[in-house]
């Protein structure tokens, strides 16, 4: 008799996640940091937020501001 396979969600579940399965089966030991959505029944992944790079999108606004703002935009 063969053994059972182990269940991969991020396999097993494609095309298929709901907020429901997501609730149930993450965050994965393996990536407990990552953020997850469901789009479409598929499963995005990305990796948290570090101080890095708010930094990064502060300077970048800094940098941006005057010139939007003499468009008439913000930033």
């Amino acid at each position: 008799m063969a053994m059972p396979a182990q269940l991969d969600p991020l396999v097993d579940f494609d095309g298929m996640w709901t907020t429901q399965l997501a609730d149930r089966y993450l965050p994965l030991p393996e990536l407990p940091t990552a953020r997850y959505e469901c789009i479409n029944g598929r499963l995005v992944m990305a990796p948290a937020e570090v101080g890095a790079n708010s930094y990064g999108e502060m300077a970048l606004a800094h940098l941006l501001r005057p010139t939007a703002q003499a468009a008439g935009f913000y930033v």
